[in-house]
């Protein structure tokens, strides 16, 4: 049986932050090399109304992705408090896409803060299993 984090790597791009007009910050450029797949979400928190929560994603063949990926776009994620404590998903065929990905989420709307926080999951491992440091998790429980 395959458990869901066995070949996955999960990767928090920085810990959850409150952010006024701005773009929340990924701390790293992402190294996608020997993974299918990505799964980027987008988690948003507590907000406002006036706040805009647009997102996207950067490629590149070096650790500094600078090039959009055309179509990742998420638009105006908390546009209205219905979406606050709403995930979105941004998923990536990492066959098709270069080496190196970074999120890029942006804020803008007013005074106001809102809460994010972004984790990347990288799926499809050429080399099965990961062992718990490699998966990128504190701890694995598989009940």
């Amino acid at each position: 049986m395959r458990h869901i984090t066995q070949d996955d790597k999960v990767i928090m791009t920085g810990p959850p932050k409150s952010i006024v007009d701005t773009v929340l910050t990924v701390d790293a450029y992402i190294d996608t090399a020997g993974f299918d797949r990505a799964t980027i979400l987008i988690l948003a928190g507590a907000g406002t109304t006036d706040k805009l929560v647009d997102a996207y994603v950067n490629e590149g063949a070096t650790t500094s992705p600078a090039t959009k990926v055309t179509g990742s776009d998420i638009t105006q994620l908390v546009a209205a408090s219905s979406n606050i404590g709403k995930v979105c998903s941004i998923e990536l065929d990492l066959k098709k896409r270069l080496r190196y990905i970074k999120p890029i989420i942006t804020v803008s709307g007013g005074s106001a803060t809102v809460l994010l926080a972004c984790i990347v999951i990288l799926q499809g491992s050429q080399r099965k299993p990961l062992s718990l440091t490699e998966s990128g998790l504190a701890e694995r429980v598989v009940v």
